[in-house]
């Protein structure tokens, strides 16, 4: 066979196309979250400093936390978020594993809520303007709509003056 015939070898790896960004550890989390993997990492915008991000991680799962469906219609403001996997136990003894959102803002107020819209949003945020606390603070709207199939579905409109 000669050189002129043999097929030129196609990498198993996917690449990024041209417009996109190679995928930083938080993107893969990110998407892997989003998927419902079976790892459900947690993903934040914590920074780098251990006492922090152990300080942050504990504001984030106060009990005290405001339910975010009770904000729809309302903005809330974003400095800090998590994101990570919780399993709940759903009709007929189901397990299903959801992406818990935890929101904090710049006075320390946490948001809470179940939402794969909300945490799509955040994660897009996060990618688009930095893995590191919202500096201003990022501003949403808290939206709610119903799905076709009559579902609730919650999501964030990005606010910018």
């Amino acid at each position: 066979m000669n050189d002129q015939t043999t097929k030129p070898e196609t990498s198993l790896v996917p690449q990024p196309s041209v417009n996109e960004l190679p995928a930083s550890p938080q993107d893969v989390a990110a998407r892997e979250l989003l998927a419902g993997g079976d790892s459900m990492p947690a993903i934040d915008n914590f920074g780098e400093n251990p006492q922090e991000r152990f300080r942050l991680h504990a504001i984030a799962r106060e009990e005290e936390a405001i339910p975010l469906d009770s904000m729809i219609g309302q903005e809330v403001a974003c400095k800090f978020f998590v994101i990570h996997g919780v399993e709940r136990v759903i009709e007929g003894g189901e397990v299903e594993q959801f992406a818990r959102c935890a929101i904090i803002d710049d006075e320390g107020l946490v948001y809470q809520c179940c939402s794969t819209g909300v945490a799509s949003m955040l994660f897009h945020a996060a990618r688009t303007f930095g893995w590191q606390a919202f500096d201003p603070v990022m501003r949403f709207k808290v939206k709610q709509t119903r799905t076709s199939r009559g579902f609730k579905r919650m999501s964030l409109v990005p606010i910018f003056d």
